[in-house]
């Protein structure tokens, strides 16, 4: 038979398991791809039979997370995330952010 846990063993276990669910924030932004490895990363998610737009609208809703984007691809893209990024004001640039002087 096996030894009873002790207790400090026991509380030390969820802490373990916890860090193990919860990825870092380092963890997390390093799947984050842009541009050349965002193209690889689209073909990629690509060949597994999933079509470019779809990819795309999944890759917009997941920020750019490829792990992210699979499982919406998967499951379902969240709500709002469904319409496509909006288009600048007359097609040009986007206006300055708030507080900037352009001269």
């Amino acid at each position: 038979a096996a030894a009873p846990a002790t207790p400090e063993a026991s509380a030390a276990q969820p802490a373990a398991a916890a860090a193990v669910a919860t990825p870092s924030y380092e963890a997390s932004a390093s799947a984050l791809v842009t541009g050349d490895g965002l193209e690889q990363t689209v073909l990629q998610i690509m060949e597994m039979g999933f079509e470019r737009e779809m990819v795309m609208k999944a890759m917009r809703a997941a920020f750019n997370n490829p792990d992210r984007a699979v499982e919406y691809l998967m499951t379902s893209i969240p709500e709002g995330f469904e319409a496509p990024p909006p288009a600048a004001p007359g097609g040009g640039a986007p206006p300055p952010p708030y507080g900037v002087w352009v001269l």
